[in-house]
């Protein structure tokens, strides 16, 4: 069953884009499409990262309808994250059992023709592990679009080597926090103003958070040796100053998968927030993604 909840739609750069919710088992995905016409070129899905929300790819969401005004876009919630919602508990479940359910959404929207044309994912830092998953799993990706992501997550104590705090689950949302927001910097205070009022949505789930940090690890994740069966035309983008999926990874993915291109930037793991380097990710795709 899908429904819509317009009320819930405050995020910055979702005008024209409708709140949908679709079951899959105890799950309920809530995600956010712009231009539900019957026929469109391409479709583009967008995935968010650990401990976050889909309010983190609203301002790439935003420039895409722009380029792409014909195209459809959907914006999802990570199962148990943001509006997402479900009947059983996150407590120990990883980006594997994540990408089940993503899988069995796709689907579904697949099926019911709500995905039509060409299928792009663009996936943030673990929503990227999600394309890749996708893609392993048969899901008819025709691009995979890697924002700082990385073909496995190194352990908790290694990814939180720089923010010694994460690994305090009492500290942890506070600090996730205070990084997502040193992220936003680079925007006007009403952007960051709505960054802030949204966050909330995540803070309300700090298990959520918690969870996510506690199963990153190549125990739970690693495809460096399943690279070579991604099907996709894969754009990779990174940042040399991004310490979580660093260029060593960038290159990893690149050099594993077949039909893959790499893009570095002088940035950061939140370079998808930034204006700039939004306009500059959308001009390279879009000499390849008509």
């Amino acid at each position: 069953m899908t429904t819509t909840n317009q009320n819930k739609n405050k995020l910055i750069g979702t005008k024209g884009f409708n709140r949908r919710e679709q079951e899959v088992g105890a799950h309920s995905i809530s995600y956010l499409v712009y231009n539900e016409k019957k026929k469109v070129r391409n479709t583009f899905v967008l995935s968010h990262g650990a401990a976050c929300t889909s309010f983190t790819m609203q301002p790439l969401a935003n420039e895409l309808k722009k380029k792409y005004p014909t195209d459809r876009i959907i914006v999802i919630d990570v199962p148990w994250h943001g509006q997402s919602t479900s009947t059983e508990s996150i407590t120990g479940k990883n980006v594997i059992d994540y990408s089940v359910i993503v899988n069995e959404f796709l689907s579904t929207l697949i099926k019911e023709e709500k995905i039509v044309g060409k299928l792009t994912w663009l996936g943030w830092s673990m929503g990227g592990s999600l394309g890749l998953l996708a893609d392993k799993g048969g899901i008819p990706i025709d691009n995979l679009v890697l924002l700082c992501s990385s073909p496995y997550w190194a352990t908790l104590s290694a990814m939180t080597e720089a923010t010694p705090a994460l690994l305090d689950a009492n500290s942890s949302v506070d600090v996730w926090e205070a990084v997502i927001l040193s992220e936003v910097a680079n925007l006007d205070k009403k952007h960051v103003d709505v960054f802030k009022e949204n966050i909330q949505i995540f803070l309300s789930k700090p298990e959520v958070a918690v969870n996510d940090l506690k199963v990153l690890g190549p125990e739970f994740y690693d495809l460096r040796e399943s690279l070579s069966q991604i099907n996709a035309e894969t754009f990779i983008f990174g940042g040399s100053q991004d310490f979580l999926a660093n260029v060593e990874l960038q290159n990893l993915l690149y050099t594993g998968i077949p039909k893959s291109h790499l893009e570095i930037f002088d940035d950061s793991h939140g370079l998808i927030l930034k204006p700039k380097r939004i306009e500059s990710i959308i001009k390279s795709l879009k000499s390849s993604i008509k």
